[in-house]
This record gives C-alpha cells, sequence and structure tokens, in this order.
C-alpha cells in the first residue's frame, strides 16, 4: 500500500519536524510513503530544516522550496502538490500539526475491503502546550458522517460553518483525477474543500465512510489565521457567496448570532449591533439583509 502525504509549510520552524516524524511513523503499516512539503518562503528557518531533513527507507522526500505568495497562493499551492502525487492515497497535514500513531491503519483497512468507497474520515483532537483538549468532528456533524450519505452531509455542511477539517481525512488519489479539489478563487477553506468533494461524490453516484478514530492531533496556536476575526469572516463571506443558496435562511441566521457572540465578546458593539439589525431583518423577510456584509466585517 502507498500513501502521499502532501504539507504546506510557513514559518513553523519549532513544529516541521514533529510533523514529519509522525508522518515517518506510518511507515509501521504503509510500505511507500511519498511525502511532499511545499515551503512558502519561511523566514524562521524552516527551509534549512527541510533542506538537511533525511528520511528513512520507504519514504521518498519531494520538496519544492518556493517564494512568499502568502494565503491567496495556498489552494493553488494544494493542486499543485495533488497532481504531483503519485501513490494510491493521499492525506493532508498542516506543518504545525502531527498524525497519531497508525493514524490511518483502519482507514486504508476499509478502503481496501471496499472498492467503491472513495474516501475516509476520521476525528481530531485540539492540544495547546501538550494539554489535550476538543475532539474535532462532534455533534451533529459527527451523526452526519455516520450516516454516510452525501447530500446530507452538503446540507449540514452548508447550513453553517462546520468544524470538518481535512488532516483526518485519507483519500483515493484516482477520486481526483480530472478534478481540482481546491477553489482557487478562494482564500484556502476546508469548508469549499469538502462542499466540493461531497458534491462529486454524490454527482457520481460513490461513497464515503467514517470511523470516530484520533487521527491528527491539531496545535492551536494565536497566530492561527482564524483568529484574524475580520480575514476568517471574509473568508466565510466568499465561501458562502459562492456555495450557500443566497436564500439559505438556515446559514445566515447562524452566521449572524455567531458574529454578535465573537464581536460582544471581543468589545466590537457598534459590529455586534449591525449584525443583529441584519438578523432582525432576516427574520422579517428582508431579502437584502447580507447586502454590504464585508464593508461592516
Amino acid at each position: 500500500m502507498s500513501l502521499s502525504v502532501l504539507i504546506l509549510s510557513f514559518n513553523h520552524a519549532p513544529y516541521i519536524r514533529d510533523a514529519i516524524a509522525s508522518v515517518i511513523h506510518q511507515l509501521s503499516y504503509v510500505d511507500d510513503i511519498e511525502l511532499l512539503i511545499l515551503d512558502d518562503g519561511s523566514t524562521d528557518g524552516t527551509q534549512d530544516i527541510l533542506r538537511t531533513l533525511s528520511v528513512p527507507q520507504g519514504v521518498t522526500l519531494r520538496l519544492f522550496l518556493e517564494e512568499h505568495r502568502g494565503v491567496y497562493a495556498i489552494t493553488k499551492n494544494l493542486n499543485f502538490l495533488i497532481k504531483q502525487s503519485t501513490k494510491e492515497y493521499i492525506a493532508f497535514l498542516s506543518s504545525d500539526d502531527f498524525f497519531s500513531e497508525d493514524a490511518f491503519n483502519a482507514q486504508i483497512d476499509y478502503l481496501n475491503a471496499t472498492p467503491d468507497c472513495q474516501f475516509v474520515y476520521g476525528n481530531g483532537v485540539n492540544f495547546s502546550n501538550d494539554q489535550l483538549l476538543n475532539r474535532l468532528h462532534i455533534g451533529r456533524l459527527r451523526e452526519s458522517l455516520e450516516h454516510g450519505d452525501p447530500l446530507e452531509i452538503d446540507k449540514i455542511i452548508t447550513s453553517t460553518v462546520p468544524q470538518l477539517y481535512i488532516q483526518a481525512l485519507l483519500v483515493r488519489r484516482s477520486f481526483f483525477d480530472g478534478f481540482a479539489p481546491f477553489d482557487e478563487s478562494l482564500i484556502a477553506d476546508d469548508w469549499a474543500f469538502n462542499i466540493r468533494i461531497f458534491r462529486r461524490l454524490a454527482e457520481r453516484c460513490q461513497c464515503f465512510f467514517f470511523i470516530d478514530t484520533i487521527v491528527f492531533h491539531r496545535r492551536v496556536l494565536d497566530t492561527s489565521a482564524s483568529r484574524d476575526l475580520k480575514a476568517h469572516y471574509h473568508r466565510v463571506l466568499q465561501v458562502a457567496r459562492k456555495y450557500v443558496p443566497a436564500d439559505s435562511s438556515v446559514f445566515y441566521s447562524r452566521f449572524y448570532v455567531r458574529c454578535v457572540r465573537v464581536f460582544v465578546k471581543n468589545r466590537m458593539f457598534k459590529r455586534a449591533t449591525s449584525m443583529l439589525v441584519r438578523l432582525i431583518a432576516l427574520k422579517l423577510g428582508f431579502h437584502r439583509h447580507s447586502v454590504g456584509l464585508e464593508q461592516i466585517i
């Protein structure tokens, strides 16, 4: 069995060795690993670490050390790495996260036994300062994943901003043939990726599976892009404008409520009031409730 692991890195020198080591540990059950790493012009010594990296037999290392192009290049870089990959299965990893031991063992067994299944999702866990926090795929999303219906998943993930992390995904390389799963017109977002792959699955009448095991550990950092409220919500709106039905009152209601809570928590009372007004307009049936949201955020 062969596996391609795709990693994008940028200024994660303190963590990237752990990420790579966790990939190498998968040799306990994988015969052939192809590790593709694209670094987006790191300035903290990450590229020096990568240049001097040695890997054991069974791992093929392919490095792409680029000049910095920023977040707008992430989707293009990920699609590029997918095109470069050559192995049977593909997994994704952030350069500040790491895989669990035997991360994909159960998923590989299921895919090998089920030729019609195109990918298997697992679960993950947040951690900070070596302390485990919460599991990632929980509640209604977890229940829908267990049901195995891609149309149900599409409904769930377009009614709210889901926490569905691609680091827990193992996918057949062939599923991406003739298909670029990352939307290069958007800033990178697991959300758009997941909408696209589940819709493709439904269109082709194919299936997926979910195994509730911890596949990866997600490092919670103060520098995470999602902690920049303005950038985060602009990314959310980019995806929503393109993939969420314009008349989706469920999505926008939840979006406004979430914004109100976050803005109040951060003492951004003017923005919170604006979102509350839009929520009321939506409830009263005004169709132009979302016009100009980007300017408010």
